[in-house]
């Protein structure tokens, strides 16, 4: 007789490649990928600002693509933000224009 009570279903991992981003500072776009194990819960973009928008990832529940896009970065300093791609931290980068 075989049962899963022996088999505990393996944990959660995951990996988000890269895990660091610099742009230009002019709107951009970045695909973040994100590899997950099938065992754990649904993932997401969290902790952004409103200057870093995020497409709806290709898979939410193992494995899949985000993009990541910036607008014109017209602040006159550089920016950077430290986000949350499937749980896993991500800093973004942006230049500012040269004056």
């Amino acid at each position: 007789v075989w049962t899963t009570a022996e088999n505990p279903a393996p944990p959660c991992t995951t990996t988000v490649f890269p895990t660091s981003a610099n742009f230009p500072e002019t709107e951009a776009t970045f695909v973040f990928q994100v590899a997950r194990s099938s065992t754990c819960e649904a993932w997401g973009l969290t902790e952004a600002p409103e200057w870093v928008r995020a497409s709806e990832p290709s898979s939410t529940r193992a494995s899949g693509l985000v993009k990541i896009q910036v607008g014109n970065n017209n602040s006159g300093a550089q920016r950077s933000a430290a986000i949350r791609v499937a749980g896993v931290p991500v800093t973004i980068r942006q230049n500012t224009q040269c004056v």
